[in-house]
């Protein structure tokens, strides 16, 4: 994980401005859409033939009382590498997406996001 540097500029107080996952296993493309999330693949700045994936605009916290929030991205040969990557580097932690003009969200990622790759 790569550290943003800084704290969460919102901490949550309680438990209920969490938005938990009853399934242990969940569809990617189905838990991004629930949330309302853009999943983002693009290659490698400085080696063209590697890719990254990540959520739009999206932190991660390990757990839920930790103030830090950390900035991740999943790294692969091919889109699909990376996108799994990313899945196995988030699973069971937070998502926090903060927006300027809103009170940011708090997201707790399942034990397993499938991901079957590509139509």
């Amino acid at each position: 994980m790569t550290p943003v540097g800084a704290e969460a500029t919102n901490v949550p107080t309680n438990a209920s401005d969490l938005t938990q996952i009853s399934s242990s296993s969940v569809d990617l493309f189905e838990f991004a859409d629930q949330h309302r999330l853009n999943l983002v693949i693009r290659r490698h700045p400085k080696h063209d033939h590697h890719f990254l994936a990540h959520f739009e605009g999206a932190f991660i916290k390990s757990q839920w009382q930790t103030p830090f929030v950390m900035m991740e991205c999943g790294k692969g040969n091919t889109p699909g590498e990376a996108v799994e990557d990313y899945l196995a580097k988030i699973e069971k932690k937070i998502l926090v997406l903060e927006h300027p003009s809103t009170k940011p969200r708090y997201i707790e990622v399942p034990k397993k996001l499938l991901f079957t790759g590509f139509a």
